[in-house]
């Protein structure tokens, strides 16, 4: 596969779509990874110097992994009161006075999630 995007044909396209989208989904799950690196470390360190933020609950995962695992079983999307209800349901915690908050934020930034503005409601990208 060389040239120009012209000279390719629709299988090689498909094939460097399909690299691209493996590539992605590589540097997601390392991303990922380092975040729960970086969480623990900043535990440690917390714990190490007698720092304390007051109470807070250590999950197994971010609010955005969770927020991921939630509408994973949603294909149709959730808005977002029903999907801070989820997240809660499935077991994350937070001391939050407003986690409906938290859950926007953690997605409003995030290219994993989008939200229909027709139905306002909030679903995985594919």
């Amino acid at each position: 596969m060389a040239g120009r995007l012209e000279d390719l044909s629709v299988a090689e396209i498909q094939q460097l779509l399909k690299k691209k989208q493996g590539r992605v989904a590589q540097l997601r799950k390392r991303r990922a990874k380092l975040v729960e690196d970086i969480n623990n470390i900043d535990a440690e360190i917390a714990e190490l110097s007698g720092e304390s933020g007051g109470a807070r609950y250590k999950n197994k995962y971010t609010n955005l992994e969770a927020v991921c695992r939630v509408l994973a079983k949603y294909k149709k999307g959730l808005t977002i009161s029903e999907l801070t209800d989820a997240v809660l349901k499935s077991g994350h915690q937070s001391t939050s006075n407003n986690f409906s908050n938290i859950i926007y934020q953690a997605i409003h930034k995030s290219d994993l999630v989008t939200r229909d503005e027709k139905t306002k409601r909030y679903m995985l990208n594919k």
